[in-house]
C-alpha cells in the first residue's frame, strides 16, 4: 500500500516541490516516521542506507523553521563527512525553495569565505561537520542559540569517527526547547549516552527489518592476493558500475592504476586528495564517466549513487559494522546488487570469524568455509621423529661417528708427505732455521743500521753545507755577484734603463699632482 505526502500532512507546496523532482509516494521509512517528526517530538531510528531517511527528516524540519536571520541559523545538521553534507544539502534545495529558505553546507576541505558570506546573509539551514562549524562558532561567524530544530545523521559514524565531544559541545550550545532528531545504524555505546543526555522522551523506530531492500548476493571468493586486480577487471566485463573497497590510501591508489592499465575507467577517493578533487571524481561516478570507484572507507557511509550494481571489498574489513556500511553501497532504493569479498587463502579463517557475525546469507567461491580446528586433546599425536644422532652418516649427541676412520692415525698418508702437523721430519740442509739470521753470511756489508762505516767520500755529511763546492755562485738573494747574463738579473744590466719606483715623474702620474705632494693619491673628481 502506498501513502501520499499530503496524507502524511505534509503541506500542498512542499508535495509540489516534491512532486516536481519525481518524488511522489513516501517511502517506509518516510510513511512512519514524519507524523511524529511533524508533530515536533523528538525521534531516533535505525535505518539502513538508502532507505529515504534523509526526506524523512528534510520535510518536517523545513515545514518547521522560521526565517532566519544573519549568522543565526534555526536549522542544523550535523554530518561525518564532506561528502554526506554535499549530499544532505542537495537533498534540502528543492525544498529550500518551496519553504523560501536558503541551505548551506559547512565542511572543511574548501575556502571558508562563501560560508561565512553565507551565514552573514541569512542562511537558515546549515548541514555541517563538527570541526568546521566550530571553527566558524570560534571566529564569532555562526551562533546557534537560535536552532529550533536538530538533526544528527550517522551518529554511529561520529562516535568511530571520535567526533563525540566536539558533537556535546554544539549541542551544549543549543536552545533546550529544540526538536531533535537522531538516525545511526546502531543504538548502543556512546550513540545510547547522546540519546539519554540530550533527547527528551524520544520515539524510537527501529526499522532496519522492515524497509524492503533489492536482492543483494554477498559471496567471499577466496583469491590470492596477486590475482585481485584481473579478478577485478573480470568482474567488471559485467557489471556496468562498481566500488572498490581499498584499506588504505597508497593502495587506493595502486589499485586506481593498475585498473586504468587494463582499460577500466576508475577514480581513487580517500582522505587525502583535496576537497575539489573528491567532489569532481565522485561527480564523475555518478554521471557513468568513471565506471569503477576505488575508495577507502570514507566512502562506505553517506555516498548515494543509485545505480551502483557491484560493490568488492579488495581487503577485508574489519569488522561487521564496515562491511555493512560498505555492502550498503548497492541493492539501493529496492535495486538488485553484488557484494564480493576478495579472501586470501592465508585468511580464510579471519574471513569465517567475519561471517559468524554478519546477518546475510554468505556463499563460498572458489574455496570452502575453512574447517573448524580441532581441539587439542582431540587432535592425533605427531609421528616421532628419529633422533639426529640415529639418521645414517650424522654423529650422535655424544660425538661418535659410524662407518668412518676411528681415529686420524690410521688415515694412510698423502703420498710421501709425513703426516700432517709433523715438521720436524722436514729436512733443513744449510738453510738456518727460521728466525735466526746471526749465521747468515754478511760478507762485507755493514750490519743494518750502522752508517758509519759507509764510505761517504768527499760527500758532506747531511746537514753540513759549509763544505760544498760554490764555486762562481753567488749566495742566495745576492744578485750583484752573478755574472752577466742575458735572462738573469744581473750587475752588467744598465741599470739606467729601469725606472725607478721613485721617480718623480711616475710619481706625478699616479697621483695625478706633484710628487711633492707625498704618497699615492686619489686623483681629484674619481
Amino acid at each position: 500500500m502506498t501513502t501520499s505526502f499530503a496524507d502524511l500532512g505534509v503541506s500542498a507546496r512542499m508535495t509540489e516541490a516534491l512532486t516536481a523532482s519525481g518524488i511522489t509516494e513516501a517511502f517506509p521509512v518516510q510513511a512512519i516516521t514524519l507524523p511524529d517528526a511533524l508533530a515536533g517530538r523528538d525521534l531516533c531510528g535505525r535505518a539502513p542506507t538508502g532507505s529515504g531517511k534523509t526526506l524523512g527528516f528534510a520535510i518536517p524540519m523545513m515545514m518547521r523553521i522560521s526565517q532566519a536571520t544573519p549568522n543565526r541559523p534555526t536549522g542544523l545538521v550535523l554530518v561525518p563527512t564532506r561528502e554526506l553534507a554535499e549530499q544532505v544539502q542537495r537533498a534540502f534545495v528543492p525544498l529550500g525553495r518551496a519553504a523560501w529558505r536558503f541551505v548551506q553546507a559547512v565542511y572543511g576541505g574548501t575556502p571558508m569565505s562563501p560560508q561565512i558570506h553565507s551565514l552573514r546573509k541569512g542562511a537558515s539551514v546549515v548541514v555541517a561537520t563538527p570541526g568546521r562549524l566550530l571553527d566558524l562558532i570560534e571566529q564569532g561567524h555562526c551562533d546557534l542559540s537560535c536552532v529550533e530544530v536538530l538533526v544528527i545523521d550517522e551518529a554511529d559514524r561520529m562516535a568511530d569517527l571520535g567526533f563525540m565531544p566536539d558533537v556535546r559541545r554544539i549541542l551544549d550550545m543549543t536552545p533546550a526547547e529544540r526538536q531533535t532528531m537522531l538516525w545511526s545504524a546502531t543504538l548502543d555505546g556512546d550513540v545510547n549516552e547522546l540519546i539519554k543526555d540530550y533527547l527528551k522522551d524520544p520515539v524510537r523506530h527501529d526499522l532496519v527489518g522492515e524497509v524492503v531492500q533489492g536482492n543483494v548476493e554477498h559471496r567471499f571468493v577466496v583469491t590470492p592476493a596477486m590475482e585481485r586486480v584481473e579478478a577485478t577487471v573480470e568482474l567488471m566485463s559485467t557489471h556496468e558500475s562498481a566500488v572498490v573497497f581499498v584499506k588504505t590510501r597508497f593502495g587506493v591508489d595502486d589499485v586506481t592504476a593498475a585498473l586504468m592499465n587494463a582499460g577500466v575507467r576508475a577514480g581513487s577517493l580517500h582522505g587525502a586528495r583535496t576537497q575539489a578533487a573528491r567532489q569532481r571524481t565522485l561527480d564523475d561516478f555518478k554521471r557513468g564517466k568513471v565506471q569503477v570507484l576505488v575508495a577507502t572507507d570514507v566512502a562506505a557511509r553517506g555516498i548515494h549513487v543509485d545505480d551502483v550494481s557491484l560493490v568488492v571489498h579488495y581487503d577485508l574489513p574489519d569488522n561487521d559494522k564496515d562491511y555493512l556500511h560498505r555492502s550498503g553501497r548497492t541493492g539501493r532504493a529496492g535495486r538488485d546488487g553484488k557484494v564480493i569479498a576478495f579472501v586470501p587463502p592465508s585468511r580464510q579463517r579471519v574471513a569465517k570469524r567475519l561471517v559468524e557475525t554478519i546477518s546475510y546469507d554468505i556463499i563460498w567461491d572458489q574455496g570452502t568455509t575453512p574447517a573448524d580446528r580441532a581441539p587439542r586433546g582431540d587432535r592425533p599425536a605427531r609421528t616421532e621423529r628419529p633422533s639426529f644422532g640415529e639418521r645414517s652418516g650424522h654423529a650422535d649427541r655424544s660425538g661418535q661417528r659410524d662407518n668412518r676412520f676411528e681415529s686420524r692415525g690410521e688415515r694412510p698418508a698423502y703420498g710421501n708427505r709425513p703426516a700432517y702437523g709433523n715438521r720436524d721430519s722436514r729436512p733443513t740442509g744449510d738453510r738456518p732455521a727460521y728466525g735466526n739470521r746471526d749465521s747468515r753470511p754478511t760478507g762485507d756489508r755493514p750490519a743494518y743500521g750502522n752508517r758509519d762505516s759507509r764510505p761517504t767520500g768527499d760527500r758532506p755529511a747531511y746537514g753540513n753545507r759549509d763544505s760544498r763546492p760554490t764555486g762562481d755562485r753567488p749566495a742566495y738573494g745576492d744578485q750583484n755577484a752573478r755574472p752577466g747574463q742575458d735572462r738573469s738579473f744581473s750587475s752588467d744590466r744598465p741599470r739606467s734603463n729601469r725606472p725607478s719606483s721613485t721617480s718623480t715623474a711616475e710619481t706625478g702620474r699616479r697621483t695625478g699632482g706633484s710628487a711633492a705632494a707625498g704618497g699615492f693619491r686619489r686623483a681629484p673628481g674619481r
